[in-house]
C-alpha cells in the first residue's frame, strides 16, 4: 500500500538532516586542515586530520568534553594506515544533539592543538 515507499522517504529525510547538522557543525568547529568528504549515502562522515595529528590521541581529549567518534585507524586492522582519520556518526543523535556534539569536537580540537603545539 505504499508504506515501504513513503517511509523510506521520511527516512531520507530525516538522515539527510542529520548528515547535513554535522557537516555544517564541522564548517563552523572544525579547525583548519581538516577535512572531511560529504557521504551520498549511510550514516557517517570520514573526517581527516592533518598528517601530524593522530585520532587516537584526539579521544581521550573529545570523551573529556563529552562526545566521541571512531578512530580510522580502527578500520585497517593489519594495514598501515594513517592515524589521521575519525569516522563520525550521524544516524542515532538528533539534529540538536550533533550541532552540540560538534560545538564540543570543536573545543576538543582546540585543546588537542593546543597540547601538540
Amino acid at each position: 500500500h505504499g508504506f515501504l515507499d513513503e517511509h523510506v522517504a521520511d527516512l531520507r529525510t530525516m538522515y539527510r538532516r542529520r548528515r547535513d547538522a554535522l557537516l555544517e557543525g564541522l564548517r563552523e568547529h572544525a579547525p583548519e586542515g581538516v577535512r572531511w568528504i560529504t557521504p551520498r549515502g549511510g550514516f557517517f562522515v570520514w573526517v581527516e586530520l592533518p598528517n601530524h595529528l593522530n585520532a587516537d590521541h584526539l579521544l581521550p581529549i573529545a570523551a573529556a568534553h563529552g562526545v566521541a567518534f571512531l578512530p580510522g585507524a580502527w578500520f585497517y586492522p593489519g594495514v598501515e594506515r594513517p592515524a589521521s582519520g575519525l569516522r563520525l556518526s550521524f544516524s542515532a543523535l538528533t539534529a540538536e544533539r550533533i550541532a552540540e556534539g560538534t560545538r564540543r569536537l570543536g573545543a576538543a580540537f582546540q585543546k588537542y592543538l593546543a597540547l601538540e603545539g
